[in-house]
């Protein structure tokens, strides 16, 4: 079984913009990619908006997401004060997180993660969006280190996804 398999978000504080640049969003991804394989942490999705963000995410030793997480937020928040001549917190609490109870929460959660900027109205297809990780479920190609085999195995594959994506779009 996948378990821990977690879904994580982080709001800007009083919903501040936080990934203005495409710079912004790239430093997030790398500071994703470098830190999450050395505590052992899967990124299935993700999705960065400009306030906020969706990972979903599997833990595989269990209990390294929350020192992970401290490293990723306190970095990039240091980073993007230094930036933007700030100080604080950058972020509105400690990032949510809930498990993944089933296999139904875990496609759900990545239709839900990957439609996010179309339901934002920023793109009018989910697949247009650069910055989650729809490129790595229907192109092979992301951002960062994405392992999107659990989702696109439980659904069939590629194709069976991009149709489940093309009927959660319609289904609002």
């Amino acid at each position: 079984k996948l378990l821990p398999l977690i879904a994580a978000n982080d709001n800007g504080n009083n919903r501040q913009i936080i990934f203005g640049t495409d710079f912004d969003k790239e430093d997030y991804l790398r500071r994703l990619a470098e830190i999450f394989p050395a505590f052992r942490i899967r990124l299935i999705a993700y999705c960065l908006m400009s306030n906020h963000c969706h990972l979903m995410l599997q833990d595989a030793l269990g209990g390294n997401l929350s020192s992970a997480m401290h490293l990723l937020q306190g970095g990039y928040a240091q980073t993007w004060n230094r930036r933007n001549g700030r100080s604080g917190s950058i972020y509105e609490r400690r990032y949510h997180a809930e498990p993944i109870q089933n296999d139904g929460h875990l496609l759900t959660g990545s239709l839900y993660i990957h439609n996010n900027p179309r339901e934002a109205g920023i793109v009018n297809q989910a697949a247009e969006y650069r910055w989650s990780s729809i490129g790595a479920y229907l192109r092979g190609q992301a951002d960062a280190a994405v392992w999107s085999e659990p989702v696109l195995d439980l659904c069939g594959g590629v194709s069976e996804y991009s149709s489940l994506l093309a009927e959660y779009s319609e289904g609002d």
